[in-house]
C-alpha cells in the first residue's frame, strides 16, 4: 500500500495499492467465494460489519461476461445501499444508490449474502420489491459444470 499525501488539501490523505497488493485481488477474492456460504449462516459469536458485504457480493456476482438482463438492482442492508448492475460491460457491484432501480432486495446482512451465496435455508428475513424475475437473474450465479472434459 502507498501512502500520499493530496496536494490541494492539507489533511487529505491518498492511498493505492502497490502492484504487488494488487495482484492479492484475485486469491482474496476466490477466499472470500469460498467462505460465503459460512457467512450467510450468521454470525455467532464473530464480528461482522455490514460494510464487509460489499467485498461479498463482488466476489460473488461481479461478471463481466453477464450483460443481460440489463437493469439496476439496488441491495439495502441496515443503512447500507449497494446496486448490482448489469449493462454492456458486465455486472458490476458499486456501493452506490440509484433513483430507479428496477427491483429491490431488502434483508438483513445473512439474509441477502445467503440468497446470493444460493444457501437453501436463509438465515433472516430478505424481501423483493419491483421486478422479481430481473431481481432473480441479476442475482444467478453461472452454473459450473463438474464433469470432466472430454
Amino acid at each position: 500500500m502507498v501512502r500520499s499525501e493530496h496536494q490541494a488539501r492539507s489533511k487529505a490523505v491518498r492511498y493505492r495499492l502497490t502492484e504487488q497488493g494488487a495482484a492479492l485481488e484475485r486469491p482474496i477474492l476466490s477466499l472470500i467465494r469460498w467462505g460465503a456460504f459460512c457467512m450467510s449462516i450468521g454470525a455467532g459469536t464473530d464480528l461482522q460489519d455490514p460494510r464487509w458485504l460489499l467485498l461479498a457480493l463482488r466476489a460473488l456476482l461481479a461478471n463481466p461476461a453477464i450483460i443481460t438482463p440489463r437493469g439496476v438492482l439496488s441491495v439495502e442492508v441496515d443503512a447500507m445501499r449497494f446496486i448490482v448492475q448489469i449493462d454492456g460491460t458486465g455486472r458490476h457491484v458499486v456501493l452506490a444508490e440509484v433513483a430507479r432501480p428496477r427491483a429491490v432486495l431488502r434483508g438483513t446482512y445473512e439474509a441477502v449474502l445467503a440468497r446470493v451465496a444460493g444457501a437453501m435455508a436463509p438465515f433472516g428475513a430478505a424481501s423483493f420489491a419491483g421486478d422479481a424475475a430481473f431481481a432473480a437473474a441479476a442475482l444467478r450465479q453461472p452454473r459450473v459444470s463438474n464433469s470432466p472434459a472430454g
